[in-house]
């Protein structure tokens, strides 16, 4: 995994801060406050962010490029692949849950990741309450709709089964 340095220019963030859903509802000053605690990585082509089974340090987000979110089943062939796009966040789930990471994430092209550790969203919460409320507000709006996503995908891919002559149970 590439190395996380402090971000040297906040500036460079101008152009996508609308775009960047758990920022939504912050104020400029709650911006900066988080704006100056992020991190900054670049990945290759191929380069992992992180892999699947791995301990989960930080909120990422694209700051650049394009990333694939791919998540593979252990003994049976589910595969859910997304793509993410500049302003688009990942990794939380796994922070939040203290579970390992469930996922790997590659970049598909020359890719900059935003990265906010755990440390400084621990800071956080003992430094400004309601900031760190939002911020998780923000943060449980997109994984719930993750979440309808994936039932949308599992609710079509029970239908065609049953159409096919497939499982009709999604509990199989």
């Amino acid at each position: 995994m590439n190395a996380f340095a402090p971000l040297a220019d906040p500036e460079s963030l101008r152009g996508i801060l609308s775009k960047i859903s758990i920022l939504g509802g912050v104020s400029d000053s709650q911006r900066k406050k988080i704006v100056g605690r992020l991190e900054i990585a670049s990945f290759s082509k191929g380069a992992a962010v992180f892999e699947k089974g791995s301990e989960p340090t930080h909120i990422y987000i694209v700051k650049s490029g394009r990333l694939e979110l791919l998540v593979t089943g252990d003994d049976h062939a589910v595969v859910k692949r997304k793509v993410l796009d500049v302003g688009e966040s990942f990794g939380e789930a796994s922070l939040l849950s203290m579970q390992r990471h469930s996922a790997d994430v590659v970049a598909l092209e020359r890719s900059e990741v935003l990265a906010f550790s755990k440390h400084s969203l621990i800071a956080l919460q003992h430094e400004d309450i309601p900031l760190f409320a939002l911020l998780m507000m923000n943060i449980a709006r997109d994984l719930a709709r993750r979440l309808k996503f994936t039932d949308d995908v599992l609710l079509h891919y029970i239908h065609s089964s049953r159409h096919d002559g497939g499982p009709a149970r999604s509990d199989e």
